[in-house]
């Protein structure tokens, strides 16, 4: 069993930790037992070990994700964020000038999705999107300033 405030490795039954002098373990050795995978002492009842995070109970487990044939992922946009799809067409659309801002925003929010989600993809359509979308809103602020200041 380990200490809860500083971790360190206690013996059975024992109050409090010698390292820092915290009280008992939140676990009592009472209604716990050793991980098969890690030996740490977890609940009884644990589906999931919290500390090597290995599933006890195979059926309380996740199901797998679907094999997807790798090649289907040039045709079809397979496991793509979906802001970052839409950035992409965004950053296709912003030369028509008027689309560009929003594809900006777009591709910020696309970006910020995909940092939280690292397991998806659509890397390149989010910064291509980013890209366009940066040069076009340029041309229609100088635009747009060029009207207000010109002669």
């Amino acid at each position: 069993m380990k200490c809860t405030k500083c971790g360190a490795k206690l013996e059975q039954g024992t109050q409090a930790c010698p390292a820092c002098g915290a009280g008992s373990p939140t676990s009592s050795p009472e209604g716990t037992k050793p991980c098969p995978f890690c030996a740490e002492q977890i609940a009884v009842s644990a589906k999931k070990c919290r500390f090597c995070n290995e599933w006890l109970d195979k059926s309380a487990a996740p199901a797998p994700a679907p094999d997807i044939d790798p090649a289907l992922g040039y045709v079809l946009p397979v496991n793509v964020s979906p802001l970052a799809l839409i950035a992409g067409y965004l950053g296709l659309f912003s030369i028509l000038i008027i689309v560009a801002p929003v594809g900006l925003l777009v591709s910020i929010l696309a970006i910020h999705d995909l940092k939280k989600h690292p397991e998806k993809s659509g890397w390149g359509r989010a910064i291509f999107g980013l890209g366009s979308s940066i040069l076009f809103t340029g041309i229609l602020i100088f635009a747009l300033l060029a009207a207000a200041f010109g002669k």
